[in-house]
């Protein structure tokens, strides 16, 4: 029996998102009982089921580069090589990691989200990509409201109790409430509303979404849709009308911004929170003694909080997992010089899906990609999203990133 290539790349984009959409995980959780909390000891010790996942990741996305040879290599290349220098630093970490085999094992977790996402933007057009997403992100909430009314759990609605948010099929409350987001955001810039089935589902994504009781989910909810609108607003005929609205609309939003700082104590009063974010505040200053502790190079890529250096903490303060900031986490990871890459990372991303907003026919997938990384770089603030080596968020990420990579790339080709 022999196997065709579109049907082992459906397999393999299956298995893919259901990785790192928690399909796995979740099922795991129901069969074996085990809690959804971790420990420092299931961070120090790995899950069996990722890694045994992780690693068929890795296999898959391996043969594209067998079957493609030189070509792929070069393609991969080409357009990763920002991420690349991150990964290539990370694994450079290993030598000053505290714990050496941890940061060995999140690196080859770290590629292999990498080039699983590479291939599948190589394989699948971007709008089919994001189709699919949709459609799984609509699916995780449907199984999760399922999951949560034959477990007996309420659902409240509003952004008070933060404890009884609702988190359906996922284990974690506010990686459960980014991706309800995400739901309504490839949605809106799908233009998926036009029909019943479709406006149903953006009902149910919304009813979780503020089920989930996040301030921040609701954020990038509002801040996304609105920023997709408003890049469609401000499209123009042709490539030098295009750009003189952009930097308009750059401009409005600069000022949007400096209003919203001005007023950020009392948005944050509306939105039930306070200005500590929820303790993170308090979490970070606790934290900077051990960042400036080694504010170079960081502690080596996901070592910290399996390292002894962070002990005392957790015997204090309890395990946290991570510090519940991108940006932080970047400089226990990687100091200083994995933050300027990471700066790099989001420089070329963000200069690639401009370029192709202002200049292409694929203005309705940039304009996607604008919003994503916009909400994105907002929200790694208050949370570990980009630069995680197995979350939702990263995957997504990734994938707009080669996508729009493979988009310029075409572009420029089809221009000479």
């Amino acid at each position: 029996m022999s196997i065709s290539t579109t049907n082992y790349y459906r397999v393999f984009l299956l298995i893919a998102v259901g990785f790192y959409l928690s399909f796995f995980r979740f099922f795991e959780r129901v069969i074996t009982g085990a809690g959804d909390s971790a420990s420092f000891e299931v961070v120090a010790g790995g899950n069996i089921l990722n890694q045994i996942i992780g690693i068929l990741l890795l296999l898959l996305s391996l043969t594209y580069f067998l079957t493609s040879k030189l070509q792929g290599i070069k393609a991969f290349l080409m357009s990763a090589w920002p991420i690349l220098l991150i990964v290539c630093f990370f694994l450079l970490s290993i030598t000053w990691s505290d714990v050496p085999n941890i940061t060995f094992r999140r690196c080859v977790a770290f590629f292999t989200l990498i080039i699983s996402t590479f291939v599948l933007a190589q394989v699948f057009s971007p709008r089919s990509l994001l189709y699919f997403l949709a459609n799984a992100i609509a699916l995780a909430t449907i199984v999760g409201l399922f999951y949560t009314f034959l477990s007996g759990s309420t659902i409240n609605f509003g952004l008070g109790e933060r404890e009884s948010g609702f988190r359906g099929m996922f284990a974690d409350k506010n990686s459960a409430a980014r991706i309800y987001a995400y739901g309504l955001l490839l949605f809106c810039a799908l233009g998926r509303y036009r029909t019943g089935w479709d406006r149903s589902l953006l009902a149910l994504l919304t009813l979780a979404l503020f089920a989930s009781q996040s301030a921040s989910a609701v954020v990038i909810a509002v801040v996304g849709v609105g920023l997709t609108i408003a890049l469609r607003i401000f499209r123009g005929r042709n490539k030098s009308e295009s750009i003189l609205r952009f930097i308009m609309l750059v401009l409005l939003l600069m000022i949007a911004g400096l209003v919203i700082i001005n007023l950020y104590e009392y948005l944050l009063s509306l939105l039930g929170r306070d200005a500590n974010l929820t303790n993170r505040a308090i979490i970070w200053e606790l934290l900077k003694p051990y960042l400036e502790e080694k504010y170079l190079y960081g502690y080596g890529f996901g070592s910290f909080w399996a390292s002894s250096a962070v002990a005392d903490f957790i015997e204090r303060w309890g395990f946290i997992g991570n510090a519940h900031s991108g940006y932080f986490e970047i400089m226990l990871h990687a100091g200083v010089v994995g933050m300027g890459l990471f700066f790099v990372l989001i420089f070329v991303n963000a200069a690639r899906a401009i370029k192709l907003y202002i200049g292409s026919e694929h203005r309705i997938f940039a304009s996607f990609a604008i919003t994503l990384l916009s909400v994105q770089l907002i929200t790694n603030y208050i949370g570990y999203i980009i630069l995680n080596h197995n979350s939702f968020d990263m995957f997504l990420f990734m994938l707009c990133f080669f996508c729009v990579a493979n988009l310029v790339g075409s572009h420029e080709y089809n221009k000479s």
